[in-house]
């Protein structure tokens, strides 16, 4: 499955990068073939309008003077050849180019006055003729007919080479579609298999709670299990659980925009107090000591309320369910940010366990899961700040960082 999601991806990538390139070189090709014969067809035109039409002059002291094509086109030169009775060439310099041209009047009945395509070797030649015009009949240097042809072999050279530069950039860019596709497949697959994992480890943390409760019930139902004790243990996996699924909801809002975020500046003193409200309770049942360091100051933090407290409260409660005796909470300032250090005297981290502490459902050492630090660490990423752990036999320290907010 995962094979053909990376490979239809990259299919569908390479194929709509190669057909757009594709339409776009056929499309250069049919309009520059177009615009190869009407420029040709339009020069040869004008001149042959020209020698044909009857308004010359015909006053002997005229010198005729062959206008030059720039006078009617800018992107074709009209070259002329003179040709006598044989419709041979009249002029021995005449170049190879020259005299194929003037033979093909012999080999191929073409009529006079229209134009024709033709190609010797690789050169592109517009060619046409016409008798000569009746002001230059007779005199023996003009000859009896014109050859007016255009080599627009300059603008083929020129399609050809483009076709060259869309070819390199065609596979260039199927070679990078390609690795492209391939990245953003493996991205998909990667969030497909962290998705399958996060509902796998989601239910299984559900489920362990549902069968404690759902145990401890028949046994008080059949008897076999006092009140009091299934009772217990039923509220303590029914707060588990139900913390699981706020979590969970909490964590969905997150990510998908449907937390209504409010950013506003915030007292650090005081939104750490709120939160160390939350598990004075906790604190007190376990016999766990809250020793509160607050800054000397009320530095202020922009961020949405709920969720701080939320990322502060999950950190402090970690803390109180592993410490022997004491947790430390102290804050401080220092220069443009603001610190918070959850210091507890537990037994610590285990060394494996510590680059993983922050991932969804991580099952440690202690062999406990959940996705509260992950919710933490998502929380102060969000707001710009990071969190940092360090541990070892003696405790655990959780460090937030966050940017002072001016007054």
């Amino acid at each position: 499955m995962k094979r053909r999601t990376k490979r239809q991806l990259v299919l569908f990538v390479a194929s709509t990068v190669i057909g757009a390139l594709l339409l776009v070189m056929i499309a250069f090709n049919v309009l520059m073939s177009n615009y190869i014969d009407s420029e040709a067809h339009a020069a040869l035109e004008e001149e042959l309008l020209f020698l044909e039409s009857d308004a010359l002059p015909l006053d002997d002291d005229i010198t005729i003077e062959w206008a030059p094509a720039n006078d009617y086109t800018k992107t074709m030169q009209v070259n002329f050849l003179f040709l006598d009775e044989g419709r041979d060439a009249l002029h021995p310099f005449l170049t190879e180019r020259e005299k194929k041209l003037a033979r093909l009047l012999d080999t191929r009945a073409y009529p006079q006055g229209t134009i024709h395509r033709t190609t010797i070797g690789d050169e592109r030649f517009y060619l046409s003729f016409v008798e000569t015009p009746s002001l230059l009949s007779g005199d023996e240097e003009f000859g009896e007919y014109v050859l007016l042809y255009v080599n627009a072999s300059p603008l083929v050279l020129l399609s050809r080479t483009m076709n060259g530069i869309f070819t390199f950039i065609l596979v260039l860019f199927t070679l990078v579609a390609g690795w492209w596709g391939i990245r953003l497949g493996q991205r998909i697959e990667n969030a497909e298999e962290k998705m399958q994992h996060f509902f796998q480890n989601a239910s299984h943390e559900l489920k362990t709670p549902i069968m404690s409760i759902q145990g401890y019930a028949e046994g008080w139902q059949t008897g076999v299990i006092p009140a009091d004790r299934a009772t217990s243990v039923i509220l303590s996996e029914s707060e588990k659980m139900s913390d699981l699924v706020e979590e969970l909801l909490f964590l969905s809002k997150l990510e998908s925009g449907q937390l209504h975020e409010t950013y506003e500046p915030l007292d650090w003193n005081e939104l750490v107090f709120d939160s160390l409200r939350t598990v004075e309770p906790i604190a007190a049942k376990r016999h766990v000591t809250l020793i509160v360091d607050p800054a000397r100051s009320a530095p202020l933090v922009r961020g949405d309320e709920r969720q701080l407290i939320k990322a502060v409260t999950n950190v402090l409660t970690n803390a109180v369910a592993y410490a022997r005796s004491t947790v430390t909470v102290r804050m401080e300032e220092r220069g443009e940010s603001v610190t918070l250090a959850v210091i507890d005297d537990g037994d610590g981290i285990a060394p494996d366990d510590l680059p993983h502490i922050f991932e969804r459902f991580y099952t440690g050492a202690s062999g406990n899961t959940g996705i509260g630090l992950a919710l933490t660490k998502e929380i102060v990423t969000r707001h710009n700040g990071t969190i940092d752990v360090a541990s070892d036999h003696s405790g655990t320290t959780f460090t937030f960082t966050f940017l002072r907010n001016a007054r």
